[in-house]
């Protein structure tokens, strides 16, 4: 069995947000992964480990700023970007109940969608997911040959 150090199970999320570090400007990022104690984030510029970092992120239809420590940033050359792991800081029980929700619906919505194209669905081809979805059900309004 592996010792597995993480408090908190990973979720593969690509969520858009805001990071802003002390003193700097905010950046857009991409959320790699997500968990209900920290996230894992593409980033185009590095972030000092150690460091706070204030997260405005979209949740349940508001706003919600929380500080973080930045626990890693590696360079990704590939990317050419810095894949950023951070841990909450702080949380209160409504910004729990926020997070929460979003993954359980992030995850469910994959579920449902799943079943009905009978696949396996990632954040990349939901999109083609549903298109093909509408297709199949409105393509003989629009003439669409198969």
């Amino acid at each position: 069995m592996i010792n597995e150090r993480r408090k908190h199970p990973r979720y593969n999320i690509d969520k858009l947000f805001r990071a802003t570090q002390k003193g700097g400007d905010p950046y857009l990022v991409r959320t790699i992964n997500v968990s209900m104690g920290g996230f894992a984030f593409w980033i185009s510029e590095p972030l000092i480990p150690e460091t706070t970092v204030t997260l405005n992120l979209p949740l349940d239809g508001e706003s919600c700023n929380i500080n973080a420590r930045v626990v890693y940033c590696l360079h990704n050359t590939e990317k050419n970007l810095y894949r950023v792991g951070v841990e909450f800081s702080e949380t209160t029980h409504e910004f729990k109940k926020k997070l929460a929700n979003e993954i359980l619906t992030t995850i469910g919505f994959r579920s449902n969608l799943s079943h009905i194209v009978d696949r396996a669905i990632t954040d990349i081809n939901i999109p083609r997911a549903l298109a093909a979805k509408q297709r199949e059900r409105l393509g003989h309004f629009f003439d669409y040959a198969d």
